[in-house]
């Protein structure tokens, strides 16, 4: 991990060096009295405190772990790495593949993700979006405020964070409590029916949505059956990852592994 990290800063250094210097980059800043742009970013801080309050605090950061896997996913790839979603989860849990360009593509995703943990713990309560960049113009438009455009800035502005009110609008659409618990319950009926799932599942995976996390000692109650099929049911969830614990006493709540994800 640590070899990871200092290669990374290495050739981070390595690209700074070739980079103009940053008041090439400027202006930094839209003027004030940007309407659109203030109106934009209120309609932001609107969604996203409503998605917020959508789901359970601690549902949210199962979602968080998620969302900075496929982070950097996507993040990578630009870059040329194409690190398999699975490989980047089993990174995360330490378990490295022998063939060297593969375990060192996952030890460069661990260390992403591990940065953008940093990054968050700094910031509480964010998830932060990925990257960003700044284009020149195609005809150059210097408008007498720098060595870019103003208005090139402004309108970079405006559709950064129209994207992100849609992708918040979005993630409010897939996180609807009870759109999600209609996906949940297809989905847990078609692995019963085939096997894979032990009936019961569903309702210890309603509870862990709903209130967040649940006792393990709920489960009796929850699933209608007694202690220790009870226990097998909630062991088998455990350990596809649906249902996530800190240690063997714990309290439970739900997970989002990548075998559910499109569903």
């Amino acid at each position: 991990m640590e070899a990871a990290i200092h290669l990374g800063g290495q050739r981070l250094e390595a690209e700074a060096a070739e980079l103009p210097h940053t008041s090439w980059m400027g202006p930094m800043l839209p003027p004030d009295g940007q309407r659109e742009i203030e109106d934009a970013a209120f309609d932001l801080i609107v969604c996203a405190s409503s998605l917020a309050g959508q789901t359970h605090p601690i549902v949210s950061e199962s979602i968080g772990e998620l969302v900075r896997s496929m982070n950097c996913y996507y993040s990578n790839l630009i870059e040329g790495h194409n690190t398999h979603p699975r490989d980047i989860d089993r990174a995360l849990q330490r378990d490295y593949s022998r063939e060297p360009e593969r375990r060192a593509l996952q030890l460069e995703a661990a260390a992403h993700i591990e940065v953008q943990r940093a990054i968050e713990r700094s910031i509480p309560g964010r998830t932060i979006p990925g990257r960003t960049t700044r284009r020149f113009p195609l005809r150059p438009n210097l408008d007498g405020r720098g060595n870019l455009s103003q208005a090139a800035l402004v309108e970079f502005c405006e559709f950064f964070l129209a994207t992100c009110v849609d992708q918040v609008k979005y993630m409010r659409s897939v996180l609807d409590s009870s759109e999600l618990l209609r996906r949940m319950e297809i989905y847990v009926e078609d692995e019963v029916r085939a096997g894979r799932l032990p009936r019961g599942s569903f309702p210890l995976l309603r509870e862990a949505l709903l209130a967040g996390q649940f006792e393990r000692g709920q489960a009796p109650a929850l699933t209608g059956y007694k202690e220790r099929m009870a226990r097998t049911v909630l062991a088998r969830l455990l350990e596809l990852g649906m249902l996530l614990s800190p240690g063997p006493k714990s309290p439970v709540r739900l997970g989002f592994p990548l075998v559910v994800v499109d569903r």
